[in-house]
């Protein structure tokens, strides 16, 4: 009688510890489902969000936007270049050979 109700009670435990594994198990699987949909949508994000920033940094819409608001090109006749030369005895200091003296006479400032 002893053995009967001891194997009784091993065969109850090995049954429930098998139902309790299967629930894990069938837990673990959901999750894993439910993780790889999340993944599906966030690289579908992912993948709009690229699309989204090609479009808006794209050099043609910028250009664009830009004349919108009023912006333009220089044109390139009005643009000077002004070669500045420091003499050999010049210190950075020093007015007449100082860039800003340079700019100062030719943007019509005064000294």
């Amino acid at each position: 009688m002893l053995f009967l109700l001891v194997c009784a009670v091993l065969v109850g435990a090995l049954g429930l510890s098998v139902t309790a594994l299967q629930a894990l198990v069938a837990q673990s699987s959901f999750r894993t489902q439910d993780l790889t949909r999340r993944d599906a949508t966030l690289r579908q994000e992912y993948g709009r969000l690229r699309l989204q920033v090609a479009e808006l940094t794209s050099p043609g819409r910028i250009a664009r936007d830009a004349r919108a608001v009023g912006l333009r090109l220089p044109d390139p006749t009005a643009v000077k270049v002004i070669r500045v030369r420091m003499g050999k005895g010049a210190s950075p200091g020093d007015s007449e050979s100082s860039p800003s003296f340079a700019l100062k006479g030719v943007l019509g400032g005064s000294e």
